[in-house]
């Protein structure tokens, strides 16, 4: 598949065929869209320090499961320890992200618990799918904060 690789901070992402590798469990999806989130920028400009390279970025991503348009939730987390035991798996002991620690969507496809596939329920679908991930960060945050409309 071809990928957008970034192999050094600040410099040009290179378009390359890649190999996927994917874990156990995991299933591919066929990437549609991906958006450009401010937190790759900051990879991009070497912001996180032990930042391992050659990385494919992309935790925005929206694709085809099944020939079914889905949303992709980038958290990878264990569902066994107590933080997602209590449905807090952003604090998991083994959480980690696509676009990060495995492959992101900055490629032709990209691979995913089945379990972070989210169904697009109708037919607009194309105009908000990428945007999935930073609106439920919206929303969690929103009730953190406990506000109302």
């Amino acid at each position: 598949m071809k990928a957008a690789v970034l192999y050094q901070f600040k410099s040009p992402f290179k378009i390359e065929d890649v190999r996927s590798n994917p874990m156990p469990g995991f299933v591919k999806v066929n990437v549609k869209v991906v958006g450009v989130c401010g937190r790759d920028v900051v990879i991009w400009k070497g912001g996180f320090k032990n930042f391992k390279l050659p990385a494919i970025l992309g935790h925005e991503i929206f694709g085809f499961y099944n020939d079914k348009p889905v949303a992709v939730y980038s958290g990878i987390f264990c569902g066994n320890c107590e933080f997602c035991k209590q449905g807090k798996e952003n604090l998991c002991d083994s959480y980690s992200m696509i676009g990060e620690n495995t492959p992101g969507g900055y490629a032709e496809e990209v691979y995913a618990p089945e379990r972070n596939l989210i169904e697009l329920p109708d037919k607009n679908f194309e105009k908000y799918a990428s945007a999935s991930e930073p609106v439920a960060t919206i929303i969690h945050a929103s009730n953190l904060a406990q506000i109302k409309k």
